[in-house]
């Protein structure tokens, strides 16, 4: 969490990517941005990564501009409260390594853009499935 006392928390994520012309992928994913005392939000994201490889197809870099549906479970909605659910603009950059035919890691940095001066900065990595060559 961008704040003057640098709010963090672990963040979590769940990704379906899928090519979908030479250099073009999209994703959707479900995003769980922690718990950092301020905000609380949970939500769908979906991109359209422009993508290019190197090194025989090994390591793959990619940038996502896309949007987040998400709800922010610290600002509930009640009697003069406004909408937890908010759309917010994305800006992330990815890297990938394939370790196998079928096994990546994949490094992805997200910007997240919110409207009520809450932006936050994720970042994740993890392992990632291929389908077969």
């Amino acid at each position: 969490m961008n704040t003057f006392f640098g709010q963090s928390s672990r963040a979590y994520a769940a990704e379906y990517r899928r090519g979908l012309r030479p250099h073009l992928d999209g994703t959707v994913s479900a995003l769980h941005e922690g718990d950092p005392e301020i905000i609380r939000r949970n939500g769908l994201a979906t991109r359209l990564w422009p993508v290019d490889t190197f090194f025989d197809e090994r390591v793959a870099f990619g940038a996502g501009p896309g949007s987040y549906l998400y709800l922010d479970r610290k600002h509930p909605a009640g009697i003069g409260a406004e909408n937890p659910a908010a759309l917010a603009p994305l800006a992330p950059l990815a890297v990938s390594a394939r370790l196998s035919a079928r096994w990546i890691v994949r490094a992805v940095f997200h910007r997240v853009m919110s409207d009520y001066n809450r932006d936050a900065d994720i970042f994740l990595l993890g392992p990632g499935r291929r389908r077969a060559p």
